[in-house]
């Protein structure tokens, strides 16, 4: 079952918008496992907690989380920094990093 359920998966990420250039049909399989078995509770108690400064970054067009979520953070979280880009998809770091790279530093170095 886990070939069938692997190929799967990578149809499944190439239809959102995923390269597949480099991700194995095992690799997709893993990533659907892990995100079935995420604590999404517990990942808001850690947002709720977090101390250190955070940069949140998202694109509109993110095929895997809907843009609402991002701006829900956004929201519960007014005190990070933020920058959203209209596009860049799921991975904004690869399509815009050099403003992400720019953002990153004063986070790290304020002033």
């Amino acid at each position: 079952l886990q070939p069938v359920l692997s190929r799967v998966a990578r149809f499944a990420f190439g239809r959102l918008g995923f390269s597949l250039r480099d991700m194995t049909d095992e690799g997709a399989l893993r990533t659907v496992v892990d995100a079935a078995h995420t604590s999404f509770a517990r990942h808001r108690e850690n947002i709720e907690r977090t101390k250190v400064p955070v940069l949140q970054t998202w694109a509109d067009d993110d095929a895997l989380v809907p843009r609402r979520f991002h701006e829900a953070l956004a929201r519960a979280r007014p005190d990070w920094q933020h920058l959203q880009f209209p596009d860049g998809g799921h991975d904004v770091q690869k399509f815009h990093a050099v403003e992400v790279a720019d953002a990153m530093r004063r986070l790290v170095q304020p002033g």
